[in-house]
C-alpha cells in the first residue's frame, strides 16, 4: 500500500470528500480551496509526498497513524533499505485504511482482523450480520 492510498482510505473512512477536507485544513502560506483540493489529490495519487506538516493538518480533518504514513513512505522511497534494516510494514486493512494503532471503532469495541489485509469492521459477513440485526 503506498501512504497516498492509506491516506484516500483513512480519509473515505472518516466519509469526508476531498473538498470537505480541502475545507478544513489550513495552510500556511494561505492556499485557496480549491488548490488545497488539487493539492490532496496529488498526494492521493503519489504524485506529491505527504511531509510532516500536511500530515499534520489532514490529522485535524480525520483519524490516521503518522506511523503509519512515515513506514509506507520509508518503504515506498527506500525498499531494499527497508528490508534490509528489517523493518515491517504493520497491518493494514485494504478497505478503511485501520491498522493496530489507529483501529475501527464498532459499538464501542476496537476492531480485530478477519483477514491478513480485512478488519472486521470491513468483513462482509460482519456487515450482513449488522443489517439483519
Amino acid at each position: 500500500m503506498t501512504p497516498g492510498t492509506y491516506l484516500q482510505l483513512r480519509r473515505k473512512a472518516a466519509g469526508l470528500s476531498i473538498e470537505d477536507v480541502a475545507g478544513a485544513v489550513r495552510t500556511v502560506p494561505h492556499l485557496a480551496e480549491i488548490d488545497r483540493a488539487a493539492f490532496i489529490r496529488l498526494i492521493e495519487s503519489d504524485i506529491a509526498a505527504p511531509v510532516w506538516d500536511v500530515i499534520e493538518a489532514l490529522s485535524g480533518a480525520f483519524a490516521l497513524d503518522r506511523d503509519v504514513v512515515d513506514l509506507l513512505r520509508l518503504a515506498q522511497d527506500f525498499p531494499r533499505h527497508f528490508k534490509a534494516i528489517d523493518l515491517s510494514l504493520p497491518q493494514i486493512c485494504k478497505q478503511c485504511g485501520c491498522s493496530d494503532c489507529d483501529p475501527c471503532i464498532v459499538n464501542g469495541r476496537s476492531c480485530a482482523w478477519s483477514a491478513p489485509d480485512l478488519c472486521n469492521a470491513c468483513s462482509p459477513s460482519l456487515q450482513e450480520a449488522a443489517h439483519v440485526a
